[in-house]
């Protein structure tokens, strides 16, 4: 299996798995252009109970199942970001190399499986939170925590789903190269190469002055500082701190149950609509609630809190080459610490780039054409 694994086509795949959404970017083994992006909800529970409004066809989509090792049960997953009634909290230590991590994985791959049509043999580049992926004291990288990550996502074979059990090798996905990288640094590679990994006025920028990349993530803010010269991240000045947005999403939740008086917490989908559209219920009607300027003051007071745990950050002389704003909270929170760090900090420019959902998922993606030839 494995000679033959190896002699496979290849799809290059850069994995954003964050604690709130997976999200994907990858391309072919022929070309490096047209690359698919995916994103979906890290929603997830376990078992396939408590479903009830859905056909079995539908249940088999969103059903993966991970195969146990070592004489373990194997597990089963819903994953779906509507239909979940009791999702599994992903702020946990083992997130990063858990079971629950590969059906999330697995299920995000099988939404572009028309596109992977012929392509079963995955090369992998994923990302750890900035203070998991580097030992602080010693400026080291984790060894332990990042070997574990590669082998997780190494045996991503071990999870399928029922719909695909008529396909060939019951629809699963074989990776036969891993690496693991500080989240944040994707963000900046994805900079600094173009999509034929070509040089760009980026990299002559942080080879000349650095940067500071500020990636805000589900459930991690991290810091991660591009020195001059070597435009690579440095360990001795991580930084990674648990304010990313599904704490922000905690306190909506809370404050919108208070506001309506109701005795049990609003859910995520409720949660949803509120930060899209800032009402609860339909928008301009009698029975909406208009909640744009409590919403406002959540989102103001997250981003003191993120300022205020950067600023120092912000000092180094990293800084002076810019400062990058990213990751899935930037959506909804870039525009507010960008000028919250304009105001405080006159020398930073600040910027936010196109791509802030995909930063990480594109630029783990161009590392791994990098890494794996």
């Amino acid at each position: 299996m494995s000679e033959q694994l190896d002699n496979s086509p290849a799809i290059k795949v850069g994995v954003d798995d964050g604690h709130d959404g997976i999200k994907l970017w990858f391309g072919s083994a022929n070309a490096i252009s047209e690359p698919v992006k995916v994103q979906i909800k890290s929603n997830a529970q376990k078992g396939n109970g408590g479903i009830v409004d859905v056909s079995e066809r539908e249940l088999n989509q969103m059903t993966v199942i991970v195969e146990g090792q070592n004489g373990e049960e194997d597990e089963v997953f819903l994953v779906n970001a509507n239909h979940v009634t009791n999702r599994i909290d992903t702020r946990t230590p083992d997130y990063p190399y858990n079971n629950l991590n590969l059906a999330l994985i697995m299920q995000a791959i099988r939404e572009q499986r028309s596109v992977l049509d012929g392509f079963n043999r995955l090369q992998i580049v994923a990302g750890l939170p900035a203070n998991q992926y580097y030992t602080k004291l010693t400026s080291s990288k984790n060894d332990e925590l990042i070997d574990k990550k590669v082998n997780n996502l190494k045996s991503i074979n071990r999870a399928y789903s029922p719909a695909d059990a008529q396909l060939e090798d019951g629809g699963r996905f074989y990776a036969s190269d891993v690496a693991v990288m500080p989240e944040g640094y994707g963000i900046a590679f994805n900079l600094m190469f173009d999509d034929d990994l070509n040089k760009t006025e980026y990299y002559e920028d942080f080879y000349d002055h650095g940067c500071v990349i500020v990636d805000i993530g589900g459930r991690t803010v991290d810091v991660i500082k591009v020195s001059r010269r070597t435009c690579k991240p440095k360990g001795s000045d991580l930084m990674s701190f648990d304010q990313g947005i599904l704490y922000m999403r905690e306190a909506v939740a809370t404050a919108v149950t208070e506001r309506l008086n109701r005795q049990k917490t609003i859910d995520d989908f409720s949660v949803d609509n509120i930060l899209k559209s800032g009402w609860f219920g339909k928008v301009g009607s009698k029975g909406g609630v208009d909640l744009n300027d409590m919403l406002d003051k959540i989102k103001d007071d997250h981003v003191e809190v993120i300022y205020q745990s950067i600023k120092s950050a912000l000092e180094s002389d990293e800084a002076m080459g810019g400062v990058i704003i990213s990751g899935g909270g930037a959506v909804l929170l870039g525009d507010k610490l960008k000028a919250k760090i304009e105001d405080h900090d006159d020398n930073c420019e600040v910027i936010i780039p196109d791509e802030v959902v995909f930063g990480n998922a594109k630029g783990f993606w161009k590392l791994a054409w990098a890494k794996f030839q």
